[in-house]
C-alpha cells in the first residue's frame, strides 16, 4: 500500500489491527484497501473523462486530468 493510501486509510479509521485482522492477514487487508482505492480513483477518472472531454478536446489532451489523478494516488495505468 503506498504512503498516500495508507494515510487516507488511517484518516478514515481503517487499520488492519484495529479491525481485528491478525498479522498474517495484514497483507490481504492492505491489498483490499489498495484495490478499493484504485477503484475509487478509476471512477473519478471516468467522471472527469465524461465531464470534461469536450472542453479538453479543444486543448488537445483529453487524458491529462485522468493522468494527474492516477499519479496523485499512485495508481498504475
Amino acid at each position: 500500500m503506498n504512503e498516500l493510501i495508507q494515510k487516507l486509510a488511517e484518516a478514515a479509521g481503517l487499520d488492519a489491527r484495529t479491525m481485528g485482522f491478525e498479522n498474517n492477514h495484514t497483507a490481504q487487508w492492505n491489498a483490499r484497501v489498495t484495490k478499493l482505492t484504485e477503484l475509487i480513483v478509476q471512477e473519478c477518472c471516468e467522471v472527469l473523462r465524461e465531464e470534461v472531454e469536450v472542453a479538453l478536446t479543444a486543448v488537445g489532451d483529453v487524458a491529462y486530468p485522468e493522468r494527474l489523478i492516477k499519479q496523485h494516488f499512485g495508481v498504475e495505468e
